[in-house]
């Protein structure tokens, strides 16, 4: 059981945990550790956590209503505290959940016009992409292993109803690791374009938020089952 709550008596109050030194335990999770016991009980025990406030908000005890947090916050959280602090029994957590629920590598995908047949396409696509510093690594996906998997992700083939495999050829790219916007993407894909000459379209499917510097204040504590 999971409860999310906002909190009057507290050991510290708002102000002091936004002074306070924080421990880190990852990206966009700091704590304070008040009390460590070893052998909790990770799976039976309940946890409570309480909502101090946001940023430079403090919670108002009467104006949040437990259904406010959305149910993949409590969930995220209370997984994340169990990993990560498995013998702390109270104390308090700094939480920036854009940093920490950011994708580790921000992906893309080139879908390619026409057969893009035989090597000297990809060749000098290679060579173009090789000079473009916000690209980390890339790889060709052709048309065949785009089909296999499609198959192997439980879809039906298309060989009884079409002549032809309608998915295109592509390179997966994996960019640099840094605080990626709308504009930024907008324009590498523009500086893409410019340098291969047979892109038809551009994806970034794992694009995340842009970083936010608001943090939550939490108190937690950790109760044992009878």
């Amino acid at each position: 059981m999971v409860l999310l709550a906002s909190c009057s008596n507290n050991d510290l109050t708002f102000e002091e945990l936004q002074r306070a030194k924080w421990d880190s335990a990852g990206k966009g999770f700091y704590y304070i550790s008040i009390k460590d016991v070893k052998g909790i009980s990770v799976e039976s025990d309940s946890i409570e956590i309480k909502l101090k406030g946001v940023a430079g908000n403090r919670i108002d005890p009467f104006g949040m209503s437990i259904k406010e947090i959305p149910d993949i916050v409590r969930e995220s959280l209370t997984a994340t505290l169990k990993k990560r602090l498995p013998n702390s029994e109270s104390g308090y957590l700094k939480i920036n959940f854009t940093e920490m629920l950011k994708p580790e590598n921000l992906t893309g995908t080139i879908f390619l016009m026409g057969d893009y047949s035989g090597l000297t396409s990809y060749d000098r696509d290679s060579a173009a992409l090789n000079n473009i510093p916000e690209i980390r690594s890339f790889a060709f996906i052709s048309k065949e292993e785009a089909k296999k998997k499609w198959l192997a992700d439980g879809n039906s083939d298309w060989d009884s109803v079409l002549d032809a495999n309608p998915l295109p050829n592509a390179i997966e790219i994996v960019l640099e690791n840094r605080d990626w916007s709308e504009v930024s993407l907008h324009e590498l894909e523009n500086k893409i374009r410019d340098r291969l000459i047979m892109v038809s379209n551009i994806s970034f499917p794992t694009i995340h938020p842009e970083k936010s510097q608001d943090c939550f204040f939490f108190e937690y504590r950790r109760y044992r089952k009878p």
